[in-house]
Order: structure tokens, then C-alpha cells, then sequence
């Protein structure tokens, strides 16, 4: 469904079921239930390409940034086609920008889609998760990220960047962008896809 097609109403119940709307954290329940996502074999398709330690440096365009991208900021660009996600989306396309993502933040955005409020069939579901997973080097976090999010929700996307040594995490969540200060302290820098297209051309 493009962005366009979508009534407000529509797009307000989605967002009620993304998680900066805090309403139904999804992720966390039972491994069992994401198995049964229609996205899932996109997940165990990533899981079969995780990097290890310090192999990301070698797969990525020279003078690529490395990025992550939570869970909203996917929809953005590949459910909502979000104007504001412009200059990202050429970043990504151009290689200016090198996605990385982790099995746990494919789970959530696989259990996001899988809801109602967004109206995809299974092989929609599948399409969308598979296209951005394809896109994206796929880290096993080992350890935990120094700086902790308050909502434990989150800390995944902390925990990816942390383990790709990420330049920039991209996110619309208030929670992560209080963690700024502490994780500009790692290198990570915080920022929504807003701010990258206010940036001069």
C-alpha cells in the first residue's frame, strides 16, 4: 500500500501499533510466535548471513556510512514512502549509506507488519521484510550495548549499532533520542530522517 492510498485514519491506527505508540511492545513474547510470522523465513534468511566479528568493515562500500535503522524509519521507506525519508532513501540506494540490522530487529519489524492495521497478505509481509533485509549486513550482537534505552524495546537497535560500530542510528523514537549524549560518547550519532533532509543538498 503506498503512503498516498492511505487515509489519515488508517495511517493513525498503524502508528497506534508501531512501537514509539508503546501500546503492544510485540517483541520479547514467546520465540515460538515470531516463527509463525509470514515473514519469518526472511529473518532465518538474515540469520544465515550474520557477519562475524569484525567482517563488517570488508563488505561495505569505502567511505560508506554505516547506519541502522529502528523499526519506524523502515516503514517510512518501504511501507509509507515517507517525503521525509527522501535523502535517506538516496543515501541507500547510492551507497552513501550501508544498512545494518540484527535477526532481533528483523523479528519486530516482521511481528509490526504481521498487524492488521497495516493490511498486507502474508506475501507482502515477506516481500517488505525480505527487500530491507536484503539490503542490510546482518550483525549478531555479542554483548550488551554500554549505554541502555529505558524502554527495553529498544535496546536492540543500541545493541546492533554498538556491534557494527554504526555512524549513525536513524530513529524517530523520543526514549533513543534522549540516549544521544551517551552514545555520541561511542561515536553513534542519533538523528531522524527529518534531519538528514534538512541538511544542504
Amino acid at each position: 500500500m503506498d503512503k498516498s492510498e492511505a487515509s489519515a485514519r488508517d495511517r493513525s491506527r498503524a502508528e497506534g501499533c508501531r512501537p514509539d505508540g508503546h501500546e503492544d511492545p510485540g517483541c520479547g513474547d514467546d520465540g515460538a510466535r515470531f516463527g509463525q510470522l509470514a515473514a519469518y523465513p526472511a529473518v532465518l534468511e538474515a540469520r544465515a548471513r550474520e557477519l562475524k566479528p569484525g567482517a563488517l568493515s570488508s563488505s561495505r562500500q569505502p567511505g560508506a556510512c554505516v547506519v541502522v535503522l529502528d523499526t519506524n524509519v523502515v516503514l517510512d521507506l518501504y511501507f509509507w514512502k515517507d517525503a521525509q525519508c527522501r535523502r535517506l532513501a538516496e543515501d541507500l540506494r547510492e551507497g552513501l549509506a550501508a544498512p545494518v540490522t540484527s535477526a532481533a530487529c528483523l523479528e519486530e519489524l516482521a511481528d509490526v507488519v504481521s498487524r492488521p492495521a497495516f493490511g498486507l497478505s502474508a506475501e507482502e509481509q515477506l516481500t517488505l521484510v525480505r527487500a530491507y533485509a536484503q539490503r542490510c549486513s546482518i550483525v549478531a550482537p555479542q554483548a550488551e550495548a554500554p549505554v541502555r534505552c529505558r524502554d527495553a524495546d529498544d535496546q536492540k537497535f543500541l545493541e546492533a549499532a554498538c556491534a557494527a560500530h554504526a555512524d549513525i542510528l536513524y530513529t524517530k523514537d523520543k526514549l533513543l533520542a534522549r540516549a544521544a549524549r551517551r552514545l555520541s560518547g561511542l561515536g553513534l550519532i542519533v538523528r531522524t530522517p527529518s534531519q538528514r533532509e534538512a541538511e544542504p543538498a
